[in-house]
C-alpha cells in the first residue's frame, strides 16, 4: 500500500513538472574603439560564438538556457586575446528570461564586463 501511494506521488509530482523555456537570450555590444574578431561566451547555461563586431556595434542574439551577470569570455582582437576567468558562480542567481547585453569595454590590455537588460 505504501509502496502505490509513494508511486502515485512520484508520479503526480513528474507530470506536474513544468520545464522552464529557452527564452533568454545574449548579443554583445562592442563599448571600445577596436573592432573583435570574436567573442566567446561559455556559461553554464551555454556556450556560443560572436564574429565581427564593430566599435559601438552589437551582435545578434544567440539563445542561452539561462545566463548570469558574467560568464567565461575570449575576446579576440588585432591578433589578441584577452579573457574574463570567473572562478565560480556560488552565491549568483541565474537571470530572468529576457534579452541581455553584455557590454564589453577592451581598454589598456585589461576587459571588463557590464550585464544589461535590454
Amino acid at each position: 500500500m505504501r509502496l502505490t501511494i509513494l508511486s502515485s506521488c512520484i508520479c503526480l509530482l513528474i507530470g506536474c513538472t513544468k520545464l522552464l523555456p529557452e527564452n533568454t537570450q545574449l548579443r554583445i555590444f562592442n563599448n571600445s574603439n577596436i573592432i573583435f574578431d570574436s567573442v566567446l561566451v561559455n556559461s553554464p547555461g551555454g556556450k556560443h560564438q560572436y564574429h565581427q563586431i564593430a566599435p559601438g556595434s552589437s551582435s545578434d542574439y544567440k539563445k542561452y538556457r539561462f545566463i548570469y551577470n558574467y560568464a567565461y569570455l575570449e575576446v579576440y582582437f588585432n591578433n589578441q586575446m584577452l579573457k574574463l576567468q570567473p572562478i565560480d558562480y556560488v552565491g549568483e542567481e541565474k537571470l530572468r528570461s529576457g534579452n541581455y547585453s553584455y557590454r564589453i569595454t577592451v581598454n589598456a590590455g585589461s576587459l571588463s564586463l557590464q550585464c544589461v537588460k535590454d
